[in-house]
């Protein structure tokens, strides 16, 4: 990401290319002719400029994330009644965000816990989007989402960014650990 909201996707495919080109244009490869439902997604030369710098760096900030999200992992998987991420073999995930699921019902508990020991934390889909007004005229029913209904009372997201020194990690986790033991 850049500095504010604004980010940079990067590939080598083709196919992939063109469709990021046009998705970030509203749809459009073509001025005025839209193939598809897109967005207005296009930085400002500031945001762009940041980006450029940080691309430089992408490997050793990326791999920091890997290291911290591991750290969190070896961890909290310790404590019963929490699930860390699922990282699979021959995978390579960047932990835009680290998110745990809290087994006890206790999620909001552990989010007053941490908001009251100054621990940044983001419950980042509170209402499933099923129940979102967006979708008030669909017939959707509760039965059909259980998994995204448990989910979204469950999940809590820590601290993540590659800046996170190993004692802030290390106060996160005992936080995390003393209130779950």
């Amino acid at each position: 990401g850049c500095f504010g909201d604004g980010g940079m996707v990067v590939t080598n495919n083709k196919n992939y290319y063109k469709k990021i080109i046009s998705l970030r244009n509203h749809g459009s490869l073509k001025r005025y002719i839209h193939t598809e439902l897109g967005f207005n997604s296009r930085l400002d030369e500031i945001q762009a400029a940041i980006l450029n710098i940080k691309l430089k760096y992408i490997n050793k900030l990326n791999n920091l994330r890997i290291k911290i999200a591991a750290i969190y992992s070896d961890e909290l998987k310790k404590v019963d009644g929490i699930e860390t991420p699922l990282i699979e073999k021959n995978t390579k995930h960047v932990f835009h965000q680290y998110t745990i699921r809290i087994l006890s019902n206790r999620r909001d508990d552990i989010a007053n816990y941490l908001s009251d020991q100054k621990i940044p934390f983001g419950i980042y889909y509170p209402i499933p989007l099923h129940k979102q007004k967006a979708y008030e005229s669909k017939p959707y029913r509760d039965d059909d989402f259980v998994n995204t209904n448990t989910l979204c009372d469950q999940v809590i997201s820590l601290p993540m960014h590659s800046e996170l020194s190993d004692e802030q990690i290390d106060f996160i986790t005992d936080k995390v650990i003393k209130f779950l033991a």
